[in-house]
C-alpha cells in the first residue's frame, strides 16, 4: 500500500505543522495506520470469501434437493441461510464450477442465454427413497 503510505505520511506531517519534507513521526505513524487498515481490510475479505465456501458446503451437503440441472434462482429460492440472495448463491455455485464439482452449459433462448448448472458424474445426487 506505497500511496496509502505515502498519503498518510504527508498527512500526519501537515496535522503536525510540518511545512518541509515528511519526517520520520509522521513516516512511522503513517506505517503503523497502513498495518492497522490493512488488518481491517484483510478481515473484510475474509468475510466475503469464507460466505462463498460456506454457501459451497451447504449446497453440495443438500444436493439431492436440487434437480440435475439447476439454476442459480432456484438455489437462491431455497432459501438456505447464506444463500438467500442471487450474489451468494451465484458466489457458491461459481467456487463448485472453479473445483469441478459442476458444469455450466449455456442454452439459447428467444432472449438471454440461460445457464444451467450440471453436477459432476462423481456428485451427482442420489435418489431420495
Amino acid at each position: 500500500m506505497p500511496k496509502t503510505v505515502g498519503s498518510l505520511a504527508l498527512l500526519f506531517a501537515l496535522i503536525d505543522g510540518d511545512n518541509e519534507a515528511v519526517g520520520k513521526i509522521a513516516t512511522a505513524r503513517a506505517l503503523e495506520w497502513a498495518d492497522y487498515l490493512r488488518s481491517h481490510a484483510e478481515r473484510l475479505y475474509s468475510a466475503a470469501t469464507n460466505r462463498d465456501v460456506d454457501g459451497a458446503k451447504l449446497i453440495l451437503k443438500r444436493r439431492n434437493k436440487l434437480p440435475n440441472p439447476f439454476k442459480a434462482k432456484q438455489v437462491q429460492q431455497r432459501g438456505w441461510s447464506a444463500l438467500d440472495t442471487t450474489a451468494a448463491a451465484q458466489g457458491a455455485i461459481d467456487l463448485l464450477l472453479e473445483y469441478g464439482y459442476l458444469t455450466e452449459v449455456e442454452t439459447p433462448t428467444a432472449g438471454r442465454p440461460r445457464l444451467d448448472y450440471w453436477w459432476h458424474s462423481d456428485f451427482v445426487p442420489e435418489e431420495d427413497d
